[in-house]
């Protein structure tokens, strides 16, 4: 009776040690655009005004009166970053060929989540870019360095 214990015991523990190893667990996303994202109305002008508060340095450059939603940092856990440095490291290799790892990436501003849409500003560690970005625009709300010295830059996250 022992040895069929010891058998068990053993086959569990094999089997915990192989979960382990298989590193963490993404949530499967999809990248797009904040101007895509718009437009497919995944967020809204108000959201958009949102964005563009904290991606002007916490300031109303565009001078509409709007709903002020404010940052919650716990929405960006562990998992969920990893989740998209995962999504952002497959769409560089779909779109770019670039081939590259989760733990290239780092996030470098989070701006908040809007109807289950992460919108973050990513940097690929592995490329340097010395460029003056101009500003943007969409839908008529502007955006002050849109395209910061990061690459891929802001991008928007959503589950899948």
């Amino acid at each position: 009776m022992t040895s069929r214990f010891l058998k068990n015991y053993i086959s569990i523990l094999l089997f915990s040690l192989s979960l382990i190893s298989c590193g963490p667990y993404y949530v499967d996303g999809k990248i797009i655009d904040l101007e895509e994202a718009y437009k497919k109305s995944l967020i809204t002008k108000n959201d958009l005004l949102n964005i563009a508060f904290y991606v002007n340095g916490e300031k109303n450059l565009n001078q509409e009166e709007y709903e002020l939603q404010e940052l919650d940092y716990s929405l960006l856990d562990k998992s969920i970053q990893d989740s998209i440095k995962f999504s952002v490291s497959k769409f560089l290799l779909n779109s770019n060929d670039v081939e590259s790892k989760p733990e290239d990436f780092r996030i470098m501003d989070f701006f908040g989540v809007y109807n289950n849409v992460y919108v973050v500003n990513i940097d690929y560690l592995y490329v340097s870019v010395d460029i003056l970005y101009p500003d943007e625009t969409i839908s008529g709300i502007y955006f002050k360095n849109f395209y910061s010295s990061s690459y891929p830059g802001i991008v928007c996250w959503i589950k899948v």
